[in-house]
Parts: C-alpha cells; sequence; structure tokens
C-alpha cells in the first residue's frame, strides 16, 4: 500500500503463492500450448520475445522501469538540492556588500526558495552583464521585484512564498522555451537514411510488438 501511494506498480498476488509458481513450472516442462519455447531454440529471437511475454517476467520488467524512473528522480533531486546549497553559501557571501537597506529588505524572506532563485538569477545576469552583484541587486527593476516579493510574502507566508515559487518557475520555463526557439530559428529537415539492416531490424520490432499487443489482449 506504501508503495502504490508513490506509483509503484500493482503485484499480482499469484506471485507470492508457492502452489501457482510450482504449476506454471510443470506447465513449462510439458506443455508446449502454455510455454511456447518448450520446443524453440535459443538462438531464435521469438525464444527471448516470448520469455519477455510471461506474467513474472512483464512484472520485473514494470518494478525495474519504476525503480529506473524514481532513481533518476532522486538524483535530480539530489543535484538540485547541491546547487542550492552552494548557491545559498554564494548569495550569503554577495549579500555582504550589499546596502543595509538591501539586506533589512532580504532578511526576513531570505529563507524561502523563491527569493533564493530570483536571487540567483540576479547573480547570473550580474555574472553575464560583467557587473558587481550589488548593481544588479540595487537596480531599480530588481529591487521593484524583491519589495514585491517582500510584501507578498509578509501577506501570506510559507504559502504565498510556494505559489511564487510555482509562479516564478513557470515564467522562467517559458523565457527559457522561448529563447531556445529564437536561437534554433527554422531550419529544412535533413532526410535521414537508413541501410537495409536498419530497416529489417525496425519492420522485426514493430512485428514483435503487433504481437505482444495482440497477446496482451487475448
Amino acid at each position: 500500500e506504501e508503495y502504490r501511494e508513490f506509483g509503484s506498480p500493482p503485484i499480482d498476488p499469484r506471485f507470492r503463492d508457492k502452489e501457482w509458481h510450482q504449476k506454471q513450472m510443470e506447465l513449462d516442462r510439458t506443455d508446449p500450448r502454455h510455454n511456447p519455447n518448450l520446443n524453440r531454440d535459443q538462438s531464435d529471437p521469438e525464444f527471448w520475445y516470448s520469455a519477455a511475454r510471461k506474467p513474472l517476467s512483464k512484472a520485473i520488467l514494470r518494478s525495474e522501469q519504476y525503480w529506473e524512473k524514481r532513481r533518476e528522480l532522486w538524483a535530480k533531486q539530489y543535484a538540485r538540492v547541491n546547487d542550492l546549497n552552494q548557491k545559498r553559501e554564494m548569495i550569503a557571501d554577495l549579500l555582504e556588500d550589499c546596502s543595509n537597506e538591501a539586506k533589512r529588505l532580504l532578511a526576513p524572506i531570505l529563507k524561502y526558495s523563491v527569493t533564493q532563485t530570483v536571487l540567483g538569477d540576479m547573480v547570473v545576469r550580474a555574472i553575464d552583464s560583467d557587473q558587481a552583484f550589488h548593481e544588479v541587486l540595487e537596480a531599480p527593476d530588481s529591487l521593484a521585484v524583491l519589495e514585491g516579493l517582500r510584501r507578498k510574502i509578509d501577506a501570506g507566508g510559507e504559502f504565498a512564498a510556494a505559489a511564487l515559487l510555482d509562479e516564478y518557475e513557470a515564467r522562467r520555463g517559458l523565457l527559457a522555451q522561448s529563447k531556445a526557439k529564437a536561437l534554433a530559428g527554422p531550419g529544412p529537415e535533413e532526410r535521414k537514411v537508413s541501410d537495409v539492416q536498419t530497416v529489417a531490424a525496425m519492420l522485426n520490432w514493430g512485428q514483435k510488438c503487433k504481437k505482444d499487443g495482440m497477446l496482451e489482449w487475448e
């Protein structure tokens, strides 16, 4: 039940039944209708396709895919946490050069992720424009953004900070996409040429997927 909350694929109750496994093993040894690989050579590609279609094999594959996605998510989260921690330390050092007014403005909201994210973008902007961080932060437009954050967070607390972070991330994502499209520009699509072996392999794979789908619906 605990794993299902995180999207884990359900486990067939039969897989916990020893008698069911014994029966399956007996059928695998004696019944070619149950086990198409009974009289098939292992060098035949269909041997491994058929083995992968068995219920337990499919359950194992789904479980491996689930945990692989979880590992990728954990790795991304770990990298992001490390990145945020490094940025926090860097921002804390850079704020030492800022005015007392800016420090007083940021002190109550510095703990929120949205503030750290906005300040991190200001660090990037300062590097790109070859300016000092305090010059970018104390520019009128930057101060206006920070003052707006301060007012909304003072009024709404953590919920307002979380909503502001979601809104800021969404806008930043759209801006990044538009910049990427502008840099890429319209270009002619290259024609892809495949050799006979590649085409044959793709056709065989398509036939295999078709057969898997038909067996799944039987």
